[in-house]
């Protein structure tokens, strides 16, 4: 299945999206790395292990509140309790393998350029970004199927209208959700039907 226009744009939005809410994600981790390797911690394995450790679990907190609730809303069909907890299991395994990445990189750079952690952080997180935009992108909050997508598009496009106030004239708050109903009453039907069919 090939990448469509509308595809396309609609990704960079989502990686411009990512990009910027990372933002406060890596002020998050730098702020507390600064602290706890400037001021608390004095030995190597504590500034370049520990430390990157204690900062990397405060801004993965941030980041995927951001990615649940702004990033990729649209795609969360079920809010809860359990959804929240399964995609930040998810969202977390994936961080995890990415700062074990990240920080073999902090190591390699600090022993070629013995720079500051901070420093070295912030080139490693350049790095390992797009490789986690991606894996959210594609696995952690992924579409499961065409039905979903044509749902998450069309949540995705009133959102857009209601927060730019360009939608169609007399477009409320209230007839955006009842037409985002309508479209998961649609998508429900669609996977009905597929599932009648196969039977």
């Amino acid at each position: 299945m090939g990448f469509r226009g509308k595809d396309i744009v609609s990704y960079l939005k989502r990686l411009v999206k990512y990009t910027l809410s990372n933002v406060a994600g890596s002020l998050v981790d730098n702020l507390v790395l600064w602290v706890f390797a400037t001021y608390i911690f004095h030995t190597y394995t504590l500034r370049y292990v520990v430390s990157p450790v204690i900062s990397f679990e405060c801004s993965s907190f941030v980041n995927f509140l951001l990615a649940y609730n702004i990033i990729w809303r649209s795609r969360i069909t079920t809010r809860g309790a359990r959804s929240f907890l399964r995609h930040f299991a998810g969202f977390n395994i994936s961080a995890t393998g990415i700062f074990l990445v990240k920080l073999g990189l902090i190591n390699a750079i600090a022993g070629l350029t013995r720079w500051h952690p901070v420093i070295c952080n912030l080139v490693a997180l350049c790095i390992t970004g797009i490789g986690n935009f991606a894996v959210n992108e594609f696995v952690i909050f992924k579409v499961k199927n065409s039905n979903a997508d044509t749902k998450a598009g069309i949540v995705e496009e009133l959102e857009q209208k209601l927060d730019s106030d360009m939608g169609v004239e007399g477009l409320t708050a209230s007839s955006a959700k009842s037409a985002a109903a309508k479209a998961s009453a649609s998508a429900e039907r669609g996977e009905s039907s597929s599932s009648a069919d196969r039977n």
